[in-house]
């Protein structure tokens, strides 16, 4: 659903930028995306990760998607990248 690049960075707080092309739809349903990303990000990191930047690219399954989906792909992309060991508790 998602793919990310992740890349150390002379910054103190760890970046994101969601780039969301126009085959997701007109600028409500791609903004609509782009807020679930974000929102999902701060659930992941409410404080942030220093040092990196990370470009999020929505797939086309990601469309449709609820949050609870977003953040589970994305916790699952974050951990493989080796910056969360254990799963994350459940918010909702």
């Amino acid at each position: 659903m998602l793919s990310a690049y992740i890349v150390k960075s002379e910054s103190a707080g760890l970046r994101a930028t969601y780039i969301v092309g126009k085959k997701f739809g007109g600028a409500v349903r791609r903004n609509r995306l782009r807020r679930l990303l974000r929102e999902a990000f701060r659930g992941i990191f409410p404080t942030g990760l220093g040092g990196h930047k990370a470009v999020m690219l929505p797939m086309a399954s990601a469309a449709g998607a609820d949050l609870k989906a977003i953040e589970k792909d994305m916790e699952r992309i974050f951990q493989n990248a080796g910056f969360i060991e254990d799963s994350l508790p459940a918010r909702r």
